[in-house]
């Protein structure tokens, strides 16, 4: 596991003046694989999830004692990641999960504005968000070039969206990169054992340094890859959501939380009984598919579970 090295690399296509033409939007989506908007989110609405996030770290004894924690400054010999996870690691990630400014951000009406437009239809989000914690060091463990679509499923046209939680600059490892046109290949591989592509070396990537508030927005069959942090002390704190057309088919393993390590009656324990994010999609008339690495037989009860409720 680890980044591949980008060779060619120019800076993503800024994309805010198409939301003027829902029609150019979709035309530019479907032949790059990527949107990318500055400052679509209001700064202070991520710096709140950034500022709960790093709280939860700082609990966890991640970050250098007697720091400022909205800083992100790891302590001294701590490494933990989602790709290797530790059990250090995964009570603070249950942690992040637990947060529900942390959920709501997916719900932004900035993001979900730009969705509907993208989609041409109402937008399920899917509620299996995702938090990157990566710490300075270890480049084994970036997340190496692959497609979405091979854990996700469901409809293809799933589009995740990541957005910094904070300035992400090149020593953090800026934005994401992404082979733009790539996803026009289709499916490349769907190795149940790794989700790892190789990128032929000459391959055009596009990849810019972010701002807090920046969006970058891809196709599930888009190739892309983290870049390695390299700031020598810093955290980079990030955010995948993924988002589809509702009337398109959805994996079920998509409506359960990221890592599968809580349910969410855990993760809603300390929410309002009220709060209308607790299980949103349940409402929804879903079209709702078994598991793609499961037996349909063994899936049925999951599935059925997940419409009846």
């Amino acid at each position: 596991m680890g980044s591949q090295a980008m060779k060619t690399i120019t800076p993503y296509a800024e994309c805010s003046d198409l939301l003027k033409d829902p029609e150019q939007l979709r035309m530019a989506a479907a032949e790059r694989g990527y949107l990318f908007f500055r400052g679509l989110f209001p700064p202070d609405d991520l710096l709140a999830v950034r500022r709960d996030v790093l709280r939860a770290a700082e609990r966890h004894g991640f970050l250098k004692p007697g720091s400022d924690p909205e800083e992100g400054i790891a302590r001294d010999g701590v490494y933990v990641s989602e790709n290797a996870p530790t059990p250090e690691f995964r009570s603070y990630y249950n942690d992040v999960l637990r947060l529900r400014s942390f959920h709501a951000l997916a719900h932004h009406p900035a993001l979900l504005q730009v969705l509907r437009k993208l989609f041409g239809e109402p937008v399920l989000v899917h509620p299996r968000h995702i938090c990157h914690t990566v710490f300075p060091g270890r480049k084994q463990f970036t997340t190496p070039p692959h497609q979405d679509f091979h854990p996700v499923r469901g409809t293809p046209d799933t589009w995740t969206v990541w957005t910094p939680l904070g300035d992400c600059g090149p020593e953090l490892g800026g934005g994401l990169g992404i082979v733009p046109g790539s996803h026009l290949r289709g499916m490349i591989a769907d190795d149940d054992d790794s989700i790892e592509l190789e990128v032929d070396p000459d391959a055009a990537w596009v990849w810019s340094p972010t701002k807090c508030g920046d969006v970058v927005m891809f196709y599930s069959l888009s190739i892309h890859q983290a870049r390695d942090n390299v700031s020598g002390d810093r955290i980079r704190v990030a955010t995948s959501f993924r988002n589809q057309p509702a009337s398109h088919p959805v994996d079920e393993h998509s409506l359960i939380p990221h890592m599968r390590w809580l349910d969410w009656d855990d993760i809603y324990a300390d929410w309002h009984a009220d709060d209308p994010l607790r299980y949103y999609w349940r409402s929804l008339d879903l079209h709702v598919q078994p598991h793609w690495k499961s037996d349909r037989a063994d899936s049925a009860p999951l599935v059925e579970s997940i419409k009846e409720r």
